[in-house]
């Protein structure tokens, strides 16, 4: 067996006990140092891998399959709301209730009154095969390369997460970069320009940005009409590798800046953060699709 069957297995059996553990624990106290320890991880590797695999972080993992398996003590049982919430580990009725509302759409009390004809909940994750090939290649650890500055060439548009810009932008660049001259076929960049202002903490789907779509050229000549230049800052850099859909990539820059950066000797630097698609790239919605995650970074 390979040393990287071994590691896939690995990976696989260690989030395959941590379900369980989670599974084990609705009704119990869980914190993120007892989840990590149970799994063997550091805290932020587990996070990085957790929401690689499921898509979701751990505690909202948790609060999401203690929503789903208080339900069936509201059907059942004639136990207060309140004391199914408290049960479950919700601090308080409120609490409880607005968790509730966000993952099955409506109260408990009024999901109580409905009795069976209630909805599906939030079910335990269970891991498929393309979960356990995807593991085989899983690296916690980015690589850390110094690069000479680039030169792009491409179209920008203003974005935020709550009225998502990007997919369009894409959209439109794609039939017309074979018009760009100089190409160095390195692939298409996916630029997202640097604003001090805001960190990683106080970034909110409200937050507007300017993203990029380009590619890389030897020299900025004929700029097609419609297209702009943009010279990436040289310097150092921390590639991450994102794999799976676009609609999981949250979970990677809340490893990356919650978790990696705060545990490395490195620190944000203001540069532009890219992401690289190969030529080949599978799609925004391929589970085996692929990025390379470029995070500028410089010693603390």
């Amino acid at each position: 067996m390979s040393s990287e069957t071994v590691t896939s297995a690995t990976h696989a059996q260690r989030i395959e006990k941590t379900l369980n553990f989670i599974e084990q624990s609705l009704k119990s106290p869980l914190n993120l140092d007892q989840v990590a320890e149970e799994a063997c991880y550091s805290k932020y590797h587990l996070i990085r891998l957790f929401g690689e695999v499921v898509g979701e972080t751990v505690m909202d993992y948790i609060r999401k399959r203690r929503i789903s398996a208080s339900t069936a003590e509201l059907i059942t049982t004639k136990d207060s709301i309140l004391s199914i919430a408290l049960a479950y580990q919700f601090e308080s009725q409120e609490a409880y209730t607005r968790s509730f509302q966000q993952v099955l759409g409506m109260p408990p009390g009024k999901y109580r009154r409905r009795g069976n004809r209630h909805q599906v909940g939030y079910e335990r994750y269970t891991l498929s095969p393309e979960n356990i090939k995807n593991l085989e290649n899983f690296n916690m650890e980015p690589r850390i390369v110094e690069i000479a500055e680039r030169k792009l060439v491409g179209m920008k548009t203003e974005t935020c997460l709550m009225d998502n810009q990007i997919p369009k932008l894409w959209q439109t660049f794609m039939p017309q970069r074979f018009s760009i001259r100089n190409s160095l076929l390195t692939g298409f960049f996916a630029v997202h320009e640097r604003d001090m202002s805001v960190s990683f903490e106080s970034f909110t789907p409200a937050t507007r940005y300017t993203s990029w779509a380009s590619i890389e050229v030897s020299a900025f000549e004929q700029i097609p009409e419609g297209m702009e230049t943009r010279s990436l800052a040289g310097g150092l850099y921390a590639i991450f590798i994102h794999k799976g859909p676009a609609q999981n990539f949250k979970a990677t820059m809340d490893f990356i800046h919650g978790q990696w950066l705060p545990n490395s000797v490195y620190e944000i630097d203001e540069r532009d953060q890219f992401e690289i698609m190969a030529e080949d790239y599978l799609g925004p919605q391929h589970p085996e699709a692929e990025e390379e995650v470029w995070v500028p970074i410089r010693l603390k």
